[in-house]
């Protein structure tokens, strides 16, 4: 269920199915995204949606020659340091408010402890229900620069513990509805957050020189000011290529955001990327991890 959707159409998801915020509310086990957050983060975005009307390529750019994203192109959970805790459970230890318990004497793997959730502002008592979220998701920052990587820079964004902003242990749930999207498109519900979340966006795009979109510029603007230092503009890259290059002008003019909606109406993956990212089907990633139609996209 997209409990975004819910709520950026909640009149008529209340007069029909009360019951589902109440749900959502005890699976969360918080409050849940208000209707009004979203439709924050919808108002200023839109203001760059002029550009996206007009021209498409001011928010997104088939890239030439750009490899598609996947996420084993950036290994992460990696122990770098050889004390036998992967990158998840440095973070989880890092960041625990108080004492945590370790599967083992050897001390390798958190297993207890309480951690506050920034996204939420509330407190979680169990790894299990923590994600490690890259702030600037590893899709976002392929498409927004990345993609031109070597496979060791793209490994060391993966699990930069340098900067405390970068990873961060958040609610599982939280984490999945964010997905890969950029402030344009979501905030934390938490708003006395959401302005240290753009500053923390800014800061750790601008480190790794990667570029942000019309909208997300807006979004940015709008949390930060009107003189905040924001990241280069570029148009996000949707990168289609596998083996061969797909030239811009190519895809543009192979599809058109027509009248397809599920992956069985997709021809090839690089079509399903160009539907998912340039035409907003969002459904076509059922399970939020970057990839749409996976059976083509694999």
């Amino acid at each position: 269920m997209d409990c975004c959707k819910l709520h950026e159409h909640g009149d008529r998801y209340s007069s029909v199915r009360p019951f589902v915020f109440g749900l959502l509310s005890i699976v969360i086990l918080y409050r849940p995204v208000q209707a009004d957050d979203v439709a924050d983060v919808r108002v200023y975005a839109e203001r760059g949606e002029a550009d996206a009307q007009s021209n498409v390529g001011d928010v997104y750019a088939m890239g030439q020659g750009c490899v598609a994203y996947r996420r084993a192109m950036y290994p992460h959970w990696a122990d770098e340091d050889g004390d036998c805790q992967n990158t998840r459970h440095e973070v989880l230890q890092q960041e625990a408010v108080g004492p945590i318990q370790f599967k083992t004497k050897r001390q390798c793997r958190v297993m207890a402890g309480t951690w506050r959730d920034p996204y939420s502002g509330r407190m979680v008592r169990s790894p299990q229900l923590l994600d490690i979220d890259h702030l600037v998701p590893l899709k976002e920052a392929h498409e927004s620069g990345a993609h031109a990587w070597g496979p060791e820079k793209r490994r060391a964004f993966a699990n930069d513990l340098t900067h405390n902003e970068h990873l961060l242990t958040v609610s599982a749930s939280l984490n999945r509805v964010k997905g890969a999207k950029d402030p344009g498109e979501w905030l934390p519900p938490d708003r006395q957050y959401q302005a240290r979340y753009a500053e923390d966006w800014v800061a750790v795009k601008r480190r790794w020189g990667l570029t942000a979109d019309a909208r997300e510029l807006v979004a940015l603007q709008h949390l930060l000011g009107d003189g905040a230092t924001l990241p280069a503009r570029a148009a996000e890259t949707v990168c289609v290529a596998t083996i061969a290059p797909v030239a811009p002008s190519q895809g543009l003019r192979q599809w058109q955001c027509g009248a397809k909606h599920t992956c069985g109406q997709m021809n090839s993956c690089a079509e399903a990327r160009f539907y998912h990212t340039v035409c907003g089907r969002r459904r076509l990633d059922g399970d939020r991890d970057g990839i749409p139609c996976e059976k083509l996209c694999r």
